[in-house]
């Protein structure tokens, strides 16, 4: 019973933080647009890509962690 209430609190400590996550999300976009928008030269524009790839990375990676797991 122990393992069952323990396995059940990871799997929701997990889930809050990937909900956490994708609502975060929102800052991301927003800061890749200021990213874009600062100078607007092709390299600022390559860095904003690059931070929202990478954060959209980490996402997608937690997101199919869970879905292994459980």
């Amino acid at each position: 019973m122990t393992r069952i209430v323990t396995g059940l609190t990871t799997v929701l400590e997990q889930i809050q933080t990937v909900r956490y996550r994708i609502k975060d999300f929102s800052h991301v976009m927003r800061q890749t647009r200021e990213l874009g928008a600062e100078a607007g030269c092709h390299e600022t524009g390559i860095a904003a890509r690059k931070f929202t790839k990478r954060e959209l990375t980490n996402l997608i990676i937690l997101l199919r962690d869970l879905y292994r797991k459980y």
